[in-house]
């Protein structure tokens, strides 16, 4: 799938394999995923932030979403 964010991005396949090779960024990701999961307790996809909150049962239509979006903005959960 990183590679597919990559191609919408502009990425092509050999950029985004040869960005694999370097041990920098191989080690840089896994370093954010490894913050994620400690510090903001990211432990599945999809996690769902909105405001810096964690959203803990995640909105399965957009109806929920908009509702979770406006909730956050009024300072609920």
């Amino acid at each position: 799938i990183l590679q597919e964010i990559g191609a919408a991005n502009g990425v092509d396949a050999a950029e985004f394999d040869a960005c694999l090779q370097k041990e920098a960024v191989v080690n840089a990701v896994t370093a954010r995923a490894q913050r994620a999961a400690e510090q903001d307790s990211v432990n599945s996809t999809p996690t769902l932030f909105i405001n810096g909150k964690k959203i803990e049962n995640t909105p399965q239509t957009a109806a929920e979403l908009d509702a979770a979006i406006a909730a956050a903005g009024k300072g609920g959960s």
